[in-house]
């Protein structure tokens, strides 16, 4: 997918709100090493991971070329400051309808709103992409499901229960403001605070 916009910052600077392509496979690198480092709402420090620039590269070239994933890269002044990106949750019937969200933003540039421009730019691509509820004949409830819980429409989530859905304090703010429609917590992995968050739009 492809997507290009021009932001205005809360201190009044302009920057731009852009699709990675192949030729930011170090940038990408570098700004997951350096947000990953800051805080611990993500999902892993730099070190468990073996990533090369060459990996964010094809991750960002065939995104590029998908018609339904996307990495958002966030340019202030000629620097990568942070990303966010969706992907399909799994091609099958059953959960294709579902896209994970994730964001990171440089701990320097926290406050500025662009987070938020993050967020509603990863929202409109996933509505681009055809995301939607689906349609099925029971809720996920009633399939005795353990440990599922569902969030009425305009509650919610606290931030430290969104950090399994890889974003940090700040973006977590934004983000359950921003977030619109029926959310669904699935607890994942076993460890403490890491959930998965759904996010289901009318199709």
């Amino acid at each position: 997918m492809r997507y290009h916009k021009i932001i205005t910052l809360k201190d009044g600077r302009t920057c731009t709100l852009r699709n990675g392509t192949a030729e930011d496979g170090q940038a990408l690198l570098d700004i997951f090493n350096l947000t990953h480092a800051q805080t611990d709402y993500l999902l892993t420090y730099p070190e468990e991971h073996s990533y090369t620039a060459e990996d964010e590269a094809e991750l960002l070239r065939r995104k590029t070329d998908s018609a339904d994933e996307i990495e958002l890269l966030v340019e202030l002044d000629g620097k990568v400051i942070g990303s966010a990106g969706i992907g399909c949750v799994a091609r099958k019937e059953k959960t294709r309808h579902r896209a994970e969200l994730g964001i990171s933003v440089d701990k320097a540039h926290w406050g500025l709103g662009i987070g938020r421009a993050l967020t509603e730019g990863c929202i409109e691509c996933a509505r681009t992409a055809g995301y939607g509820e689906q349609k099925r004949p029971r809720p996920v409830q009633e399939r005795g499901l353990c440990g599922v819980r569902q969030e009425p429409k305009g509650l919610p989530l606290p931030p430290d229960r969104l950090a399994g859905a890889g974003a940090h304090a700040a973006g977590a703010g934004m983000a359950k403001r921003y977030v619109r429609g029926t959310r669904t917590a699935f607890p994942f992995g076993g460890r403490k605070n890491e959930i998965e968050i759904c996010l289901h739009y009318p199709a």
